[in-house]
């Protein structure tokens, strides 16, 4: 018979299986996302700045070989002397396009040593050159005597120059040589194909720009080097300021590259984690086998055992199968089950002979005392106190056999408790009674108990009667809220103090008119029976007072 509301062994193994799979998941997804991405983050964000670095050296190179072919111009003799004496031959023969192009240059300007433009040529008409060159003469943080190198924003956009100082043979500062680059489209191209990323360079005195490049120059103006941003899941970005030579141009290099590692470590944490869980899976699956096996012998134990239990039927044996801790359970199982029929069978044989024995002794022996008291009546001396000792051992041997009886029929009962109706029980016990005794019965509780609590009052009440000799009893019946109180104060003799923790043992007597001692011992066997306590004090004035706690039926 299936339990409702339980949960099988093999659904709560598989709960926790689930459960542990899950939490283990969960758990590493929180530790790559803390740990291992966050630590390939890093590695990103570290070579995303190395590169950005790079890409700013590449531009520093870039101004170092301008420079260089500058300072070559700069110190040829035939310089100085076309700057010194101009003539359309040297223009001709030395500045031609193809040293233009050669040169990667895109102006060049001779200057004398007032910084007066003695000649000027622009091959690149990408801006206005003019205004290109004015804005370079009039930067007066350029220094045409000492010689200058560098980046700086101009008129339409960002170029590279340099200057050089030019002297004559003799050493006389003579003027000043000039050659400009501007950092155009292609020129980042050319960067970015020799750094392998994508460089864009931008004014941060521009009017429209995007918001990355904004943040970016907040950033920057912080304090930091450099700046590193994600753009996506595909992207991460790079940002640094690159020094002006004009001192106040804020120049910002960007570069953009893939985020391979970002991609490569979410990849290789997914492709962990699948195989991770296809393993668990596995080993879920495979356990799942051997436990529903195992736990379809155990089941079936189980079920057998449970159903040897309902009939009763100790005689029959469960099934062993294997080798295993199962086989052994069962195998034990079968003995226990052996040692039990055994002992049932003995103690039902045995109780048998005791029930046989016991009605035999009620029958012939309380015949037998029943005709010596009738025949006690009929004998004629003088000696009445013989007579009185006669009649009062009669007594109390057929009130020790009812008494048997009653421990007969209340501790063999031992059957499941039920909801009892106690002031019906007590006020039939009354009636039956049949005795002048002012007996009042007030309250009401429904007890888990059976018929023998209709034994725990009757003892109780005879024994007021009795050995108290009482003319009144009260029995009041309260309910509470897990337990019901039933209280029987009688107005008789008492108990004594030196006896009350002795009256409910087996056998204690006391008193002229005590029987067998076994009256009240009954009582609180019964009363244990049913889970409940009994207790006695005084009443006041006079009297005892018996109070028996027992269970409350829901």
């Amino acid at each position: 018979m299936k339990r409702i509301g339980r949960k099988s062994l093999k659904d709560q193994v598989l709960l926790m299986i689930g459960v542990g799979l899950v939490v283990t998941v969960a758990t590493m997804l929180i530790l790559t996302q803390f740990f291992i991405i966050n630590t390939f983050y890093h590695l990103e964000e570290t070579e995303t700045g190395k590169n950005v670095l790079r890409v700013k050296n590449l531009i520093s190179l870039e101004i170092s070989r301008l420079d260089s072919v500058c300072r070559e111009w700069s110190f040829r003799e035939d310089t100085a002397e076309f700057i010194k004496n101009p003539d359309l031959n040297y223009i001709e023969t030395h500045l031609k396009d193809e040293v233009f192009y050669g040169g990667d240059i895109d102006i060049m300007a001779f200057l004398d040593h007032n910084k007066n433009l003695i000649y000027w040529k622009a091959l690149n008409n990408s801006l206005d050159s003019k205004a290109v060159l004015t804005s370079i003469l009039e930067n007066s943080n350029i220094d045409f005597v000492g010689g200058a190198s560098g980046i700086m924003r101009v008129p339409g956009g960002i170029v590279v120059l340099s200057v050089n100082p030019v002297y004559n043979g003799n050493g006389v500062f003579t003027g000043s040589m000039l050659m400009v680059k501007y950092v155009d489209l292609e020129q980042i191209e050319r960067i970015s194909e020799l750094a392998f990323i994508e460089a864009k360079i931008y004014d941060t005195f521009s009017d429209s720009l995007d918001p990355d490049i904004v943040q970016a120059a907040v950033e920057l103006r912080s304090g930091k080097d450099v700046f590193v941003e994600p753009l996506g899941e595909e992207k991460i970005a790079g940002y640094t300021f690159v020094d002006s030579l004009d001192k106040r141009s804020n120049i910002l290099l960007k570069i953009e590259m893939k985020r391979n590692i970002h991609l490569t470590a979410k990849a290789a944490v997914f492709s962990f984690i699948v195989i991770f869980v296809i393993i668990g899976i596995t080993a879920t699956v495979i356990s799942i086998f051997h436990l529903s096996r195992n736990l379809g012998r155990i089941n079936r134990l189980a079920q057998e055992v449970e159903e040897i239990t309902e009939r009763e039927d100790f005689d029959k044996k469960v099934s062993v199968a294997g080798d295993d801790e199962i086989a052994i359970l069962a195998d034990n199982i079968n003995k226990m089950l052996e040692r039990l029929y055994s002992t049932t069978k003995k103690l039902a044989e045995s109780t048998d002979l005791l029930k046989l024995m016991n009605r035999i002794l009620r029958h012939d022996l309380l015949n037998n005392l029943t005709i010596i008291a009738a025949s006690l009546d009929l004998i004629k001396t003088d000696d009445k106190e013989f007579v009185d000792n006669c009649k009062i051992a009669t007594e109390r041997s057929i009130h020790l056999i009812q008494e048997m009886k009653a421990l007969e029929s209340n501790l063999l009962a031992g059957g499941e408790l039920k909801p009892v109706d106690l002031r019906e029980v007590i006020e039939k016990m009354v009636e039956d009674l049949g005795v002048d005794v002012n007996i009042e019965v007030e309250g009401e509780c429904i007890a888990l108990a059976d018929e023998a609590i209709s034994s725990v009052v009757d003892n109780i009440v005879k024994n007021a009667l009795t050995h108290g000799k009482c003319t009144k009893i009260d029995i009041r019946i309260e309910e509470q809220s897990e337990n019901c109180v039933l209280t029987i104060a009688d107005d008789g003799k008492g108990i004594p103090d030196e006896i009350k923790e002795y009256i409910f043992d087996e056998g204690f007597k006391h008193g002229e008119s005590a029987n067998t001692g076994l009256g009240l011992f009954i009582v609180k066997k019964i009363v244990e029976r049913y889970g409940g306590e009994i207790t006695v004090e005084d009443n006041v004035p006079k009297g005892a007072v018996f109070k028996v706690i027992l269970k409350r039926a829901e």
